[in-house]
């Protein structure tokens, strides 16, 4: 079920504030963000179409983002491009699925920050409801695991 956006006393959506690197490179947040990147797969979203999801969704609000600082939030090609990441294949996309399921042994790396960055705005942006995704991924046998795209 989605939520309704955030809205400002105006009545327009509220703009998202990037979080800081620490938050979004805890094991928390990197399991949080796997669960969501598994949604995707869930849904019938291909690995190498989920940046792409991801990307449509920030930029269809890009006037919504922000830096810590309050700026505009720029998604320009060296943005693109870490989310993306070096691998045309997009194996991070379903590599970071076992995630969903198992706590990560550490922090997210810093070479995936911004890919944290695009998938917690595509979160908050969507209204995405975690806890209704635990209770269906409860379902799910860990033992059969994601595979595949």
């Amino acid at each position: 079920m989605a939520q309704e956006a955030i809205t400002t006393d105006s009545g327009g959506p509220e703009d998202l504030t990037a979080r800081w690197e620490r938050l979004l490179r805890t094991k928390r947040n990197v399991e949080r963000s796997a669960r969501y990147v598994l949604s995707l797969k869930l849904n019938g979203i291909p690995r190498r179409e989920r940046p792409g999801h991801v990307l449509d969704r920030l930029e269809a609000n890009s006037d919504r983002l922000r830096n810590r600082d309050g700026t505009p939030f720029e998604i320009d090609d060296a943005f693109i491009d870490a989310v993306f990441g070096e691998d045309g294949s997009c194996r991070w996309w379903d590599d970071v699925c076992v995630f969903a399921y198992r706590e990560p042994r550490q922090l997210g790396q810093r070479r995936v920050v911004q890919r944290l960055i695009a998938i917690d705005f595509a979160i908050r942006l969507n209204g995405w409801d975690e806890k209704a995704f635990a209770q269906r991924l409860a379902l799910v046998s860990p033992a059969a695991g994601p595979t595949g795209s």
